[in-house]
């Protein structure tokens, strides 16, 4: 993840390296600036955030591979001593630690308002001993909610709306596609597949879900669409006015047009 400090215009990618290395460089010569432990693995998943009204830059934290922790750190550019915010806890844990050793890692996670005139979340999809979806208020890192998810969640897509349209989409490995509103209550919930690896949602109503060898177009009332793969899948991407799901094939990219 990349961002550029507010005040100083200066650059800084945040890497997780060899196992449990968490490293800050400057963009402009790649010369270290911090070398963190990440006491839990390897990091890899991780958003860089300019914080409007503190006018800092962040970057947000965690492990996607199962783990003793699936917290998110909350690290300020500009004070790399220790994270300044630990997003671990639970309104009802479902039987998870919160002390850091839960056994559990994070699937993805999504951070900022999407709902209309509401503070801005950082949204968990947790795995592992415990299946869970959390909303935390992303400044003060509390709990605002927690749903338990059965099966084994893969992936997750946030639309953004009001309190009655905004959505979380979960992807489950054995093909059940889940729907939850703003208020973490499920309004949905479908098996469309064999097996699921991946989703995207669009403002529009359009959700995408896809494994290795086929991708479903719908709407939650339903799918209406699949199209045939013939590569491995890598994620959504939008370039311009295209947009589809990459794919690898050996040493070619390709980008199959919805």
């Amino acid at each position: 993840a990349a961002g550029c400090q507010p005040h100083s215009g200066r650059e800084i990618v945040a890497a997780g390296t060899g196992s449990t290395s968490l490293n800050f460089l400057d963009g402009e010569t790649g010369a270290l600036i911090a070398d963190r432990l990440s006491e839990y693995g390897l990091p890899d998943k991780m958003v860089a955030h300019l914080d409007p009204r503190q006018e800092r830059l962040f970057f947000f934290v965690a492990h996607s591979w199962l783990s003793c922790s699936s917290t998110v750190w909350a690290w300020a550019a500009d004070e790399l001593e220790r994270p300044q915010r630990l997003y671990c806890d639970s309104v009802e844990p479902m039987g998870r630690l919160t002390s850091g050793w839960d056994t559990c890692a994070v699937r993805d996670f999504w951070l900022g308002p999407w709902i209309t005139d509401g503070a801005a979340q950082l949204i968990t999809l947790r795995h592992g001993a415990v299946n869970q979806l959390t909303a935390y208020d992303l400044e003060s890192a509390r709990p605002c909610w927690d749903v338990g998810i059965g099966g084994a969640p893969v992936g997750m897509a946030v639309v953004i709306g009001d309190a009655a349209t905004a959505r979380v989409h979960v992807a489950d490995e054995y093909g059940w596609w889940t729907i939850f509103a703003g208020s973490g209550k499920q309004v949905g919930a479908k098996r469309v597949a064999q097996r699921l690896t991946g989703v995207h949602a669009e403002a529009t109503g359009e959700v995408f879900l896809w494994h290795r060898e086929l991708l479903l177009r719908g709407t939650a009332e339903g799918i209406d669409r699949r199209y045939k793969l013939n590569a491995q899948p890598l994620g959504w991407c939008q370039l311009g006015e295209q947009r589809g799901l990459l794919g690898v094939d050996g040493n070619r990219l390709f980008l199959q047009e919805v």
